[in-house]
C-alpha cells in the first residue's frame, strides 16, 4: 500500500507541477493578450493617421490638378497674346513699308535738315529709308 501511496503522491507532485506549469501559461498568455490589445490598438491610431494623411494627399492632389489647369489656361492666354503681338509686328513692319510712311519719314528728314542742329532729331538720319 506504501507503494501505491507513493505513486500518488508522485502523481499529485506531477499534478501539481502541471497545475503550476497551466497558471504560469495562462499567465503567460494573459500578458500576451494584452500586448496584443495594445499592438491593435496602435494599429488602429495608426490606420486612422494614415486615412487622415489619405485625405489631405486626396486634397493637395485636387488642388494641384487645379494649379495645372489654371497653369494650362495661361499658357494658352500666353501663346494667344504671342499671336497678337506678332500680328501687330507685322502690321508695323508693313506700315513701315507702305509708301505713306516712307513719305513722311523722307518728309521728317527734310525737315530736320532745314531745322537748326539744337532742335534737330538725331535718331532719324539720312540714311533712314
Amino acid at each position: 500500500m506504501a507503494a501505491i501511496s507513493d505513486q500518488l503522491d508522485d502523481k499529485q507532485q506531477h499534478i501539481n507541477g502541471l497545475k503550476t506549469i497551466i497558471n504560469e501559461k495562462k499567465w503567460q498568455m494573459a500578458a500576451i493578450s494584452g500586448q496584443l490589445n495594445d499592438k491593435l490598438q496602435l494599429i488602429n491610431e495608426l490606420n486612422t493617421i494614415i486615412q487622415n494623411k489619405e485625405g489631405q494627399i486626396s486634397a493637395i492632389s485636387g488642388q494641384l490638378n487645379d494649379k495645372h489647369q489654371h497653369i494650362n489656361e495661361l499658357n494658352i492666354i500666353i501663346q494667344e497674346k504671342d499671336g497678337m503681338i506678332l500680328n501687330l509686328q507685322n502690321e508695323i513692319r508693313i506700315i513701315q513699308q507702305s509708301i505713306g510712311w516712307k513719305v513722311l519719314m523722307r518728309y521728317r528728314k527734310i525737315v530736320n535738315s532745314l531745322l537748326p542742329k539744337e532742335t534737330k532729331d538725331e535718331s532719324v538720319t539720312i540714311w533712314d529709308y
